[in-house]
């Protein structure tokens, strides 16, 4: 696979002292990210071909300005991307000259060099003479000699060669006012069409023609933008530009032909309001050559966690944008996953396990747990760490497989499958038969490489129907644990205790020393942790200490898990309802001789009730070592819950029914004590107190 990838950066408005160390924060934190992006974001961006800066450099075209974001800004980028200087190209903005000596602006096309040459004249040189000093004083930067007005820079990548017409478009700014006495410059600019025709002419033979200028189109005049629209817009696939610190992606066919415009966001502007409206942003583009399409990455600063993260803003949920330029109508490729959650934290060893099985060619997934365990959180990490390798599409389908709203069930495989066609031919009008739905769905799918996220499906049943063709990938989540041919299955565990810690300390810091006894309370399952930390961070004046205190009651516990785990309970039959709930007097694992004692149940019944609960995920079935033999055990929050299901009629029965069990002699009583551990001591204890009626 070739291709081709450029970092896009534009107005970093480098000021001398002002705001310095804020500024210091913002280029550290892109200097990390960059570095980082391979892990952070994509695979595809582990080799930087080029860097394209769209313009204003500066604040106010001051020489110190330049030398301070040479230093400071641009050989650190290249140091991060790993380039040598011939792989930056530079555009000026309206910001990297002097605009108060600039004349009146043009009314009329140039039409010869001579009067472009008449228009630049002394005052435009006099007023661009910082930039130019910073383009032609610093070769060790760009390695080439720039021309006045457009820069042509030729270079190879896999074979193919790519050229950048690198315009001049600030040259005419002035300090224009409209209407409302705002400086604007928005319609009195221009390019100037000999300034650019030759450099047109030397690009034409390239495999990949970039365009790139600081301002947008729109601000040329009239007069010089449908020249503009002539020329650059047939001749160049990519049209990058700065300015109106607006990032974003359009593909593009008009009566000039086809073509990618993709402005960038400004890195750094203090002088703008720090707003939730405004922040700072850059991008990566990638173009895979085989098949001409290629994708942005969108970047945003994070001023609340002074960090840079993905443009969710920009490109909802993923931070990415497809763009083909073949100029096909087609839709663009889906990529409905959204990111894990900003928390997430630990399953380290859960993700390389299923990895490793994806690395050995395992094409469907099943993550099946309780409910809160985190088995979507999981799926959607693991999406995010794998989707490189499915460049068709990713698709998330939630299958409502444990809904009990009548107005919204289960989804249907039919309807799951109009999903998918419709990620891709949106248009296309279904047919009515099943089997004929089934043949398009796989007629689409075929010869596709796209990862398929089934989230909170009920059965076998429900999935299958959707499995696609060979060359792609399905990940399943669900509470029930079912077999498909060829899927491999994990089942998650509650988190080890330091990854529940550190879940704590991410969403609510001030936890701090008592993180470990609130894990424990929480049974170190994520969404009790997720529920307690998010108290603790939305309620200020609840004291840690005052909130763990509640939590040592059961009642308190219980409340973490209820929408979750009542979802469960209400999923089950009437019977097993109660046979969850009577086997909530184990305090630790038992084994199945004492379930069915407790059940009330004859020993076969008992196994197939123990069956259903396990493959619910409501009880754990632990095998012994060597043998078919194995115990079975509930988790802290859910015995609680199990437990508050029962009147006290029922728990009274249900512990006589544990008490009696536990206290019957056995020939090797030491032996037995030894392994039922706390049942018999809980027993003994129920049995001496309640001893008239323990029977």
């Amino acid at each position: 696979m070739t291709g081709v990838t450029w970092l896009h950066l534009s107005d970093w408005h480098q000021e001398n002292e002002k705001f310095k160390f804020d500024r210091k924060v913002v280029c550290d934190g892109l200097i990390k990210d960059i570095k980082a992006r391979e892990q952070e974001i994509s695979l595809r961006l582990k080799k930087i071909d080029f860097i394209v800066f769209s313009g204003d450099v500066a604040k106010g075209g001051d020489p110190d300005e330049y030398k301070k974001a040479i230093d400071e800004f641009f050989k650190p980028i290249l140091d991060a991307c790993e380039l040598g200087p011939e792989r930056l190209f530079i555009v000026p903005g309206n910001h990297d000259l002097n605009r108060d000596q600039i004349p009146v602006s043009l009314s009329k096309p140039l039409t010869s060099n001579e009067e472009v040459e008449s228009c630049w004249g002394e005052k435009r040189k006099t007023a661009l003479l910082p930039f130019q000093d910073f383009y032609h004083s610093f070769p060790d930067l760009t390695g080439r000699e720039p021309g006045e007005h457009c820069d042509f820079g030729p270079i190879e990548v896999d074979g193919k060669k790519i050229s950048l017409l690198c315009i001049n478009s600030a040259w005419m700014c002035a300090r224009h006012k409209d209407e409302g006495g705002k400086v604007s410059d928005q319609g009195y600019l221009c390019v100037g069409e000999p300034q650019i025709y030759e450099s047109l002419e030397k690009i034409s033979g390239s495999d990949i023609r970039i365009a790139l200028l600081h301002h947008p189109f729109d601000w040329l005049a009239p007069f010089d933008k449908s020249r503009m629209d002539v020329h650059i817009k047939r001749k160049c696939n990519f049209i990058l530009h700065g300015h109106a610190h607006e990032p974003g992606v359009s593909a593009i066919r008009d009566n000039f032909g086809y073509h990618i415009t993709i402005p960038a966001g400004a890195c750094y502007d203090r002088s703008l309001p720090s707003s939730s409206d405004y922040t700072y942003s850059y991008n990566y583009v990638h173009l895979n050559f085989d098949s001409d399409k290629g994708i942005v990455f969108f970047r945003k600063w994070s001023e609340l966690n002074r960090n840079w993260k993905k443009d969710d803003e920009t490109a909802p949920p993923s931070g990415e944008r497809d763009f083909s330029i073949s100029g096909s109508n087609k839709a663009p490729v889906p990529r409905q996953i959204p990111p894990p959650p900003r928390d997430f934290k630990g399953r380290e060893q859960d993700i390389s396990d299923i990895l490793s099985s994806f690395e050995k060619g395992a094409a469907i997934t099943g993550v099946r747990g309780m409910g809160g365990v985190g088995k979507t959180a999981l799926a959607l990490k693991l999406a995010e760490r794998i989707k490189d390798n499915f460049p068709d599409g990713q698709i998330f389908i939630d299958m409502r497989g444990t809904s009990t709203n009548p107005n919204l069930p289960a989804l249907k495989p039919e309807e799951a499958m109009a999903h998918v066609i419709r990620a891709y031919n949106p248009a296309d009008r279904l047919p009515d038969n099943m089997n004929e739905l089934r043949g398009l769905y796989h007629s689409i799918l075929t010869g596709k490489r796209i990862l398929l996220l089934l989230d909170n499906a009920s059965d076998a049943a429900q999935v299958e129907p959707l499995l696609p063709p060979a060359g792609s990938s399905v990940i399943i989540t669900s509470r029930p644990k079912f077999t498909l041919p060829g899927l491999t299955g994990k089942d998650l565990d509650i988190l080890p205790a330091e990854d529940a810690r550190q879940l704590l300390l991410e969403i609510a810091p001030r936890i701090g020393s008592r993180a470990d006894e609130l894990a424990k309370l929480c049974g170190y399952l994520p969404l009790a942790l997720r529920n307690a930390a998010s108290a603790l961070a939305e309620k200020k004046d609840l004291k840690v200490s005052e909130y763990e205190g509640r939590l040592k009651d059961e009642s308190a516990r219980i409340e973490l898990v209820e929408a979750s785990f009542s979802l469960s309970y209400d999923l089950l039959s009437p019977t097993r309802r109660k046979q969850w709930s009577r086997l909530s007097v184990f305090p630790e694992d038992f084994e199945r001789n004492g379930a069915t004692a407790v059940l009330k149940m004859a020993p076969g019944a008992s196994v197939e009730a123990l069956s259903d609960l396990v493959r619910w995920s409501l009880v754990d079935f632990i095998p012994a070592d060597g043998s078919d033999d194995g115990r079975y055990k509930l988790h802290d929050l859910s015995r609680l819950f199990a437990k508050s299901r029962m009147n006290q009629s029922e728990l009274a029965d249900a512990l006589r029914k544990h008490a009696y069990h536990y206290s019957t002699p056995f020939p090797e009583p030491a032996g037995y004590i030894k392994k039922v551990g706390r049942n018999f001591l809980m027993a003994s204890s129920s049995l001496i107190k309640n001893w008239p009626t323990s029977r």
